[in-house]
């Protein structure tokens, strides 16, 4: 980029994507208490190493950028391995009976926000993807556009609003099939961003 100009850059990585299973691939990461019972999640693991390491280097690199520099890595689903192996890392009962909250824990995903100036020392919230970008945007110390600022204010009473179900900020867990407190919000957000999405001039 031109240098004093700003950038964003949405860069996707598919080096740890699934499904790719590749039986002979050489792993070096390996499931300790069960080695190669499950190649799909040891490749898997050795890819997120090899990501792991390409991530220090982005930052190494940054670390000496003169311009203010801000990074967000983020999974956007869960891996594609084998079933049994995630039964076993989410301590669930063999017969498959969950609660509402380990049913949205299958939907966690991680993520990381690492700049070359100072950011709140803060515990990054959990929250889901459609309020990351408000949470980046806070962090690069840019202000919310009018829907920006309704989404935060939706995040604080419904931190986490996804496909399965959503979190309120005590982490219980509700389905979108029961009815509740949270049921005119959640109506309401659907109009919000129906009028984002397609409302042209008159988006917030």
């Amino acid at each position: 980029k031109e240098p004093g100009q700003p950038l964003f850059l949405f860069n996707v990585t598919i080096q740890n994507h699934g499904s790719y299973p590749d039986p002979d691939y050489p792993a070096t990461v390996t499931v300790n208490e069960a080695p190669g019972l499950y190649p799909k999640a040891e490749q898997y693991l050795t890819l997120v190493n090899q990501s792991d390491e390409d991530f220090q280097l982005l930052v190494d690199f940054f670390s000496g950028y003169e311009e203010p520099t801000l990074i967000l890595m983020f999974g956007d689903h869960q891996p594609s391995v084998e079933e049994e192996f995630l039964q076993a890392v989410y301590g669930l009962p063999e017969d498959g009976s969950m609660t509402m909250e380990q049913y949205m824990g299958k939907y966690r995903v991680p993520y990381l926000v690492w700049a070359n100036y100072d950011l709140p020392a803060e515990q990054a919230p959990t929250l889901s993807l459609n309020f990351l970008g408000q949470q980046v945007l806070r962090y690069a110390g840019l202000e919310p556009t009018g829907y920006g600022t309704y989404l935060n204010d939706l995040a604080a009473a419904l931190p986490v609003l996804t496909f399965p179900g959503y979190q309120d900020p005590a982490g219980n867990a509700y389905s979108h099939l029961e009815t509740n407190g949270f049921t005119p919000l959640i109506e309401e957000y659907r109009a919000f961003q129906y009028n984002n999405l397609f409302g042209d001039e008159e988006r917030a």
